[in-house]
């Protein structure tokens, strides 16, 4: 296993979750699609591409087979073609360009249908400007620039090709993975009228989904939730036909576990004490965050078994200004996807809360948010109700019995030294 901070990781870098895999599968065995619902930094496109690792070819560890088959899935699994594709929309600068990379990944991930090689040309010609003759939402764009494309849309070119899928005799199952759609949604949603060209998108997702449900499976996630930006928008409808399905942080003894290999596989010496005091520092043990302090006593060059004294010099070196930039995704992410307003109440909420390890009640959340807005108390309440629900769903925030407070304490150190010491 390698010490990994950057990308996702795959392949025997990939630590556990088989339980989380054995649920994905039951819901894609029982015609439904997910919507993986996780905080920031969990690791779902890791979870994701694993799940496509194993299925095809199928790939199954003995601890998998039998925790399929103690949830009586075994055999479904092992009768089923699976072909998973995975891509992520993150850069999509519109539907279309959402449309090509479906195409491409459906290609390149080894489907065989009729008018799928049709179809990519088709794309590329309107990615070059041609045929255009008007831009709505779902794809409804008309094409008329050849006689083969008159009266027809790339939204209705796609569903015939799902239509194709969905008519195989074989026991194949498509499994198309989304990473990242939010993205496209919010990039869609800045332009006139793009909430209305976003929800329309949805509605055409959803009209897929419903439609081309025996052979075909969706699976979409995001470092920012795609409930969180339907709810923001009063649209949840658009994906109330999808499953949810969580996953968190490791638990305690995973993450030991975890630790406990990592240290194994680059030489160096972890001792159960060692690692309780890690798990002690974090308070929330995500993978991402293991891994960087794993990472940050790897640069201290030990030489010799590490101590607790050498975690505490490892977590000083990684909360330097240095080593910010592997926190500060969850800043930006208030701006991108938060309007200003919201944007500046949670970071009112987030800088209060980075001072009280041990939390505070909503009331105290409330006079703040008043005492520097100044904004209307029902407006400020609902704002308050609002952000709250959204910063403990995304992984920021926890409540412990009355109060809120940071859910990781590595991130509520960041968050003190960079907006508040």
């Amino acid at each position: 296993m390698r010490n990994i901070t950057g990308p996702p990781v795959e392949n025997d870098d990939f630590f556990d979750r088989s339980e989380d895999l054995v649920g994905f599968i039951r819901e894609f065995v029982n015609q439904s699609s997910v919507l993986l619902v996780a905080p920031r930094r969990v690791g779902k496109s890791s979870l994701a591409l694993e799940l496509s690792r194993i299925l095809r070819p199928l790939t199954l560890s003995p601890e998998m087979e039998a925790r399929l088959e103690s949830a009586n899935l075994l055999t479904a699994t092992k009768a089923t073609a699976w072909l998973p594709v995975y891509f992520s929309a993150e850069g999509c600068s519109d539907d279309v360009d959402f449309a090509d990379r479906l195409v491409r990944s459906l290609k390149d991930g080894g489907l065989r249908a009729d008018g799928l090689q049709q179809l990519e040309s088709l794309i590329q010609r309107v990615r070059s400007g041609l045929g255009i003759r008007r831009v709505d939402g779902g794809l409804n764009m008309e094409l008329s620039d050849a006689a083969e494309v008159q009266g027809t849309s790339l939204g209705r070119e796609i569903e015939s090709l799902f239509r194709r899928i969905e008519a195989q005799s074989d026991d194949s199952v498509v499994i198309i993975i989304v990473d990242e759609l939010p993205e496209l949604l919010l990039t869609l949603s800045r332009d006139s009228g793009g909430d209305h060209r976003a929800e329309q998108f949805l509605h055409w997702l959803r009209r897929m989904r419903q439609t081309y449900r025996k052979r075909i499976r969706w699976m979409f996630l995001g470092s920012i939730g795609l409930d969180t930006f339907t709810d923001q928008r009063g649209i949840r409808k658009t994906i109330n036909d999808l499953v949810t399905r969580s996953v968190g942080a490791y638990s305690p003894e995973v993450a030991d576990r975890f630790l406990e290999k990592l240290g194994r596989s680059n030489h160096l010496l972890l001792t159960p004490e060692v690692r309780k005091e890690i798990l002690a520092k974090v308070g929330w043990p995500l993978p991402y965050h293991l891994q960087l302090i794993f990472h940050a006593l790897v640069q201290l060059n030990l030489s010799a078994e590490v101590t607790a004294a050498d975690v505490q010099k490892a977590l000083e070196e990684l909360l330097q200004p240095g080593g910010y930039g592997y926190f500060d995704t969850w800043r930006q992410r208030l701006k991108e996807q938060f309007s200003q307003a919201d944007a500046n109440a949670a970071r009112i909420i987030l800088k209060l809360l980075c001072q009280h390890p041990q939390g505070l009640g909503r009331q105290r959340l409330f006079d703040e948010l008043m005492s520097q807005t100044q904004a209307d108390p029902g407006e400020t309440e609902e704002r308050l109700s609002d952000l709250l629900m959204i910063l403990c769903r995304d992984g920021y925030l926890m409540t412990n019995v009355d109060r809120y407070t940071f859910r990781s304490f590595l991130l509520r150190e960041y968050w003190y030294r960079r907006e508040v010491r």
